[in-house]
């Protein structure tokens, strides 16, 4: 495997979490299409670990993206 930049692995989490977020988007269109109480039960527990893998996802980018401060130094 080739070694990565910080912006690079950035980027790759960027688009993970625009994966997660597409199929949440599917899911909550899903849940919102039935009155099957079984059903949206079953998706929101479907949905719950997605929103929160996309949470992570960005957040990481988002350290990696901002990991060196202006100086060029990791930040603390």
């Amino acid at each position: 495997m080739a070694d990565l930049t910080l912006s690079e692995l950035a980027a790759q989490y960027r688009h993970g979490a625009q994966l997660l977020a597409g199929r949440i988007r599917e899911l909550t269109l899903r849940r919102s299409k039935t009155q099957d109480r079984t059903e949206q039960i079953l998706l929101d527990g479907r949905l719950a670990p997605l929103i929160e893998m996309r949470r992570q996802a960005q957040q990481t980018a988002r350290v990696c993206e901002r990991y060196y401060n202006k100086g060029g130094t990791p930040h603390g």
